[in-house]
């Protein structure tokens, strides 16, 4: 479905508050409590993560299974959506050319970006997918010890800042580097790595990274007391979600006044989760390289 830009973020911003009304941080989700093998929301038939955006709207609906396919995409596999069920919808960004003969500075033919919203479904809302629908496996509960997939993620931060043992979690953008409490001083080993990677999101906007506004600040953690500093507090959240996500490990609950500061925040500004998501989803891929086949797009259309 073609729609406005606007209607589309509005669309995102009302689905993302109404979990936030209900206590729940759709970035915050406790990943590897729901036991499954795919921690990230995926499309059955490409087995490919959303990315993005997408990945909140389709995590914040309260399905266990990670799997989402299209109604059409149901049918082909000889299933079909059960009635009255509805979707969930995800944002295909497109591009397309100017038809007025607008030309860049270059020479090139001009275009615009535009926002599209496909309806999804998971599988949980489906009947006759059988075998198609891979079983999952649920993990074990980690020990308040180092964790090997999350300490390989760190390892893999190619120009990653420095650490040091700090009395509170910072990201010193002069310094560039991370002061963290010991893992030991964490309720669990999946708080201390949820942290860990919260600052290291905010690490990959410094001048000689992404060069994300906001991170030079004198206070890159003034959380929503402007704009620019609200938002780059969202990127880290909804990167160090990512990350989590990535590595199969809890993420640090929400409490109520942290989602009601949130709503305040989402409220002003609908364009804002869009756009956190996608900075979020660059600083999470550059510390996380995707595999050499994965897909840039958060959406193909009429697929994923």
């Amino acid at each position: 479905m073609a729609t406005t830009k606007s209607s589309v973020a509005d669309i995102v911003t009302d689905r993302i508050i109404a979990a936030l009304q209900t206590g729940v941080a759709p970035w915050r989700k406790p990943w590897r409590a729901l036991g499954r093998q795919f921690r990230f929301a995926t499309n059955l038939i490409s087995g490919k993560p959303y990315n993005g955006v997408n990945q909140l709207l389709l995590q914040c609906s309260g399905y266990v299974s990670p799997y989402w396919l299209t109604f059409k995409q149901a049918a082909a596999l000889g299933g079909s959506v059960k009635r009255g069920e509805k979707g969930t919808p995800v944002i295909y960004v497109g591009r397309a050319l100017d038809k007025t003969g607008k030309k860049t500075k270059d020479g090139k033919d001009a275009g615009y970006s535009f926002l599209r919203y496909y309806t999804v479904f998971n599988v949980e809302q489906c009947d006759g997918l059988g075998d198609h629908v891979p079983v999952e496996v649920i993990g074990e509960p980690n020990a308040n010890a180092p964790i090997e997939r999350a300490e390989a993620i760190w390892a893999g931060y190619a120009d990653a800042p420095r650490v040091s043992r700090a009395d509170k979690a910072v990201y010193a953008p002069a310094l560039d580097y991370i002061g963290i409490p010991d893992i030991t001083a964490f309720d669990t080993a999946d708080s201390y790595y949820s942290t860990l990677f919260h600052e290291a999101i905010h690490s990959t906007g410094a001048e000689g990274r992404l060069n994300r506004e906001g991170v030079s600040l004198e206070k890159p953690h003034a959380e929503f007391a402007s704009e620019t500093y609200g938002k780059e507090e969202l990127v880290a959240e909804l990167g160090a979600a990512f990350l989590c996500a990535e590595a199969g490990i809890d993420n640090i609950p929400a409490s109520a006044s942290y989602c009601a500061s949130w709503i305040k925040v989402l409220k002003g500004d609908s364009s804002l989760i869009i756009s956190a998501a996608a900075a979020a989803q660059k600083a999470y891929r550059y510390i996380c390289p995707a595999p050499a086949t994965a897909e840039a797009d958060d959406v193909e259309e009429g697929g994923r």
